[in-house]
């Protein structure tokens, strides 16, 4: 766990603009304006909403929002970390070196740590899922276990990321499989009855809170992102390609031990490896369909790499249990820590996008505070990237890709599947309808020198920025704005009318 927390740290301050969007709608709940991103809009612009609730307590009793979802988050990577080689010892039966291993393969995958340093509930989620499906494995073991525990971390793990309804549905299939082998065992019978009882009282409260809240059965962001056909899964397949190219060496290990194992076979065919395989193939699945994600952490795909990881620390040790010449026992521990510092060091592109994100975020940041301090609390501003801008500002903010705004969010886009998962929507007549005070464009926000409207219309990101350009009322009603602030100049347009308030 502590090269775990090591590597999260060695990221530094670079946390995702979901992070800020999530903390947004926090903050709003902590206030008393309710669970929206903007005051009196019920639109469910997340999918995490435990990771929400725990994100208001900073708000609560006056602590620092930015650092509190720091420590959570490395606390949640210490928590998988943990759980990954608890899976795996309860699969290899207890042996010597299981946990070890997957728990350091684990805590060395960079993608996995970038992730957990970016201030999302991926790690958390994951911590989640692998608590229930250790207990799921235990309480398969002895029908005389109640159910609650795996029923109670897989409800948690819904209420984190509702992927994990499919997984429910997975070992549900497996229940009923076993009910139907076990006609007469009643034990299992109060087991199976339990488990689903306490998953489906939180998760079944959770729906019937959205709809009665936000009018929908499905989080905003679903609309937004997902619907893309086979061009979304053509996007999730290049996906999971580039994953594969980012853990060839833990395929490899794998496929290593169970071919030379004997011991490995008859850990492939035990009830526990046939589970983690299941959800392994519907989570990846799953990620194909909806198109994966544009960032270099494998977001979505971290969970089937987890299971991987367990199974994988099952095996190798095995593998050395079978090497008769016991010198080798003496090379295992630093060859595995070479290993994984050595994998953990060689991803270059994700070490530079954290160290993007940690040069932007000061600029944005700083862009924002010009704002609040520029503009009246009651502005309103257009923007495509809805996180640090809009939380530090607290400005009303329209999300021109449709998030945090169901108007966009449920607009037919063709073509969608083909751009960047999550940017694809928009709507420049309605953004135009709703009179901001400010827009801003994703390219050109930020320069070392004024801006022309020429290098502006060159440099368009999404439907939303084309259809304003090429609205003439934009151009008759907007001014281009350059202001220099310390390194930087910050560009936007403004209503003709805009005026700095007086000091």
């Amino acid at each position: 766990m502590l090269v775990g927390v090591f590597h999260v740290m060695s990221f530094g301050f670079c946390l995702q603009d979901d992070t800020y969007i999530g903390l947004r709608y926090s903050r709003n709940l902590a206030d008393g304006h309710g669970l929206v991103f903007n005051p009196g809009e019920h639109v469910e612009g997340y999918t995490n909403f435990s990771w929400i609730i725990l994100s208001t307590v900073p708000y609560l009793f006056n602590l620092d929002a930015i650092v509190y979802a720091r420590v959570i988050s490395i606390i949640s990577a210490a928590l998988a970390i943990m759980l990954v080689g608890i899976m795996s010892n309860i699969l290899s039966k207890g042996l010597r070196g299981a946990a070890f291993t997957a728990s350091i393969l684990f805590a060395n995958l960079p993608f996995v740590m970038g992730e957990a340093a970016m201030g999302l509930e991926t790690l958390f989620f994951v911590a989640l899922v692998l608590a229930a499906l250790s207990r799921y494995v235990l309480e398969h073991e002895n029908s005389e276990e109640r159910g609650y525990g795996s029923g109670l971390f897989l409800a948690f793990g819904a209420l984190t990321r509702p992927e994990a309804i499919g997984i429910a549905l997975i070992l549900v299939v497996f229940d009923l499989l076993k009910l139907r082998k076990s006609t007469d065992d009643l034990m299992l019978k109060k087991q199976v009855k339990a488990r689903w009882i306490c998953f489906a009282i939180p998760v079944l409260s959770h729906m019937a809170f959205r709809w009665f809240y936000y009018g929908d059965y499905v989080p905003n962001t679903f609309h937004a992102k997902v619907g893309g056909g086979i061009n979304a899964l053509s996007r999730g397949m290049y996906a999971l390609k580039q994953l594969i190219m980012d853990i060839i060496p833990l395929i490899i290990a794998l496929s290593i031990g169970m071919v030379a194992s004997r011991k490995a076979r008859k850990l492939r065919d035990s009830f526990a490896v046939f589970v983690l395989s299941a959800v392994m193939l519907f989570y990846t699945v799953y990620v194909m369909y909806i198109g994966g994600d544009f960032r270099p952490t494998n977001r979505y795909y971290i969970l089937p790499v987890a299971l991987l990881v367990v199974i994988t620390g099952s095996i190798l040790p095995l593998l050395l249990q079978s090497v008769k010449n016991k010198k080798y026992y003496v090379a295992y521990v630093p060859l595995l820590l070479v290993l994984s510092f050595s994998c953990h060091y060689s991803f270059r592109n994700i070490r530079n996008y954290s160290l993007r994100r940690r040069h932007l975020i000061p600029i944005h940041i700083a862009a924002a505070e010009w704002l609040s301090s520029e503009f009246p609390a009651d502005t309103w501003i257009a923007t495509g990237n809805v996180g640090v801008i809009p939380y530090q500002s607290q400005l009303c903010t329209i999300d021109m890709h449709g998030l945090c705004d169901r108007h966009i969010a449920e607009r037919s886009i063709p073509g969608m599947g083909e751009g960047i998962p999550g940017h694809e929507k928009g709507d420049g007549l309605y953004i135009l309808s709703r009179h901001p005070e400010i827009i801003l464009f994703m390219y050109s926000r930020f320069s070392d020198h004024p801006l022309s409207t020429s290098e502006i219309e060159a440099d368009l990101f999404g439907i939303s920025e084309v259809e304003l350009w090429l609205n003439p009322y934009f151009h008759d009603n907007y001014t281009l704005v350059s202001i220099f602030l310390e390194r930087f100049y910050f560009n936007f347009y403004t209503k003709n009318d805009w005026q700095i308030l007086p000091d």
